[in-house]
């Protein structure tokens, strides 16, 4: 099936054509009055019209016949193709100066016994200038199309690379999740088996969203302070009064756009890391607010911190980050730093 190049591809196309044919017809002209010695501005402006009357009727038709032409050549030999041009660059070479002559001998420019010495001429002039100009069109269109097809080829590879890269990522970050809130349900049961059932919900609800949430790369906000309470809801059973929390965010951000698990993965970081470890337990400070055009999402815990030098390949925040920079290239951003007496690990992301 033939495809139909874009209205402005098209507009392009014709006023480039437009634009060459002028060009080489004040070119020709110019370099035909100068051979025939003429001085008088009135003989170089003839002789410049005749020559873009003799390009534009060549020019024109052969620009918009040749393209489609050589698009319905394009499974054929090169050869065979190299044939064709110059069978149809012969034909419309003599068509356009039979055409001119007409032009000429109908705006009393020659008479019609001089039609045929005049055709033989321009033919022989207009095939020697139509022969470079079809040469370099055509080393110019084979260069940019082998760019393009190049261009299309390293654009396509980095989608790719990044849609893999994404999905690779996303799977490491749904089964270190899952096991980690299941092994806080499991450690319920004996204890407080109406607890864990209430908690198996909790955990029902998270496997639905791991599974929902792996056909999309951005979620609500909203959607994922719902998992990040459920996940906290699930460790505060096991943890008790040693898992103290907080959240503050900001009204009107529940509609904004977030990687999925990008909040509780912070989260997730400081309870096992900060918070689990210690007997005494710690503070978690969770906070969502616009800063500027982005969005600041934080947890802030009161552990000894690590730096980004500490991150294991593999670890969540690693696997964060990596999924910012496929989602967002350089405008997503994981930070790590001290923050009164604690530490905050912050990721901003477009809003």
């Amino acid at each position: 099936m033939e495809t139909r190049l874009p209205r402005a591809a098209r507009r392009r196309n014709v006023l480039t054509a437009l634009g060459l044919t002028l060009a080489v017809g004040v070119a020709a002209g110019l370099l035909i009055s100068m051979s025939h010695g003429q001085t008088e501005l009135s003989s170089i402006w003839r002789t410049l019209a005749a020559a873009c009357i003799y390009t534009g009727l060549i020019g024109l038709p052969a620009a918009a016949f040749m393209d489609t032409l050589f698009t319905r050549l394009s499974t054929r030999g090169p050869l065979f193709r190299a044939a064709v041009a110059i069978a149809v660059l012969l034909a419309m070479t003599a068509a356009g100066c039979a055409a001119a002559g007409l032009v000429f001998i109908a705006i009393g420019w020659s008479s019609p016994e001089l039609y045929w010495t005049n055709f033989v001429y321009s033919s022989r002039v207009a095939l020697v200038i139509g022969a470079v100009i079809t040469v370099s069109a055509s080393a110019w269109e084979g260069l940019r199309h082998r760019l393009d097809a190049s261009q299309l080829a390293e654009a396509r590879a980095k989608e790719l690379a990044a849609e893999a890269r994404l999905q690779a990522l996303e799977a490491r970050v749904h089964p270190h999740f899952l096991f980690n809130t299941l092994n806080s349900v499991l450690s319920l049961i004996p204890a407080d088996p109406v607890r864990a059932e209430e908690l198996l919900e909790n955990l029902a609800r998270l496997l639905r969203f791991s599974l929902d949430a792996g056909r999309a790369g951005l979620i609500p906000l909203g959607d994922e302070l719902r998992i990040v309470r459920d996940y906290l809801d699930i460790e505060s059973a096991r943890l008790g009064e040693r898992l103290r929390t907080s959240m503050e965010v900001e009204p009107g951000l529940e509609a904004r756009m977030v990687p999925p698990f990008a909040l509780q993965t912070l989260v997730e970081n400081s309870v096992r890391h900060a918070i689990a470890p210690r007997r005494r337990g710690g503070q978690l400070r969770i906070r969502a607010r616009r800063s500027g055009d982005r969005l600041e999402l934080s947890v802030w815990d009161d552990g000894d911190g690590f730096s980004r030098a500490a991150l294991r390949p593999g670890h969540g925040l690693d696997n964060l980050e990596g999924r910012l920079a496929a989602l967002f290239g350089g405008r997503g951003r994981l930070d790590i730093g001290r923050d009164g007496g604690g530490t905050a690990v912050t990721v901003e992301v477009p809003s």
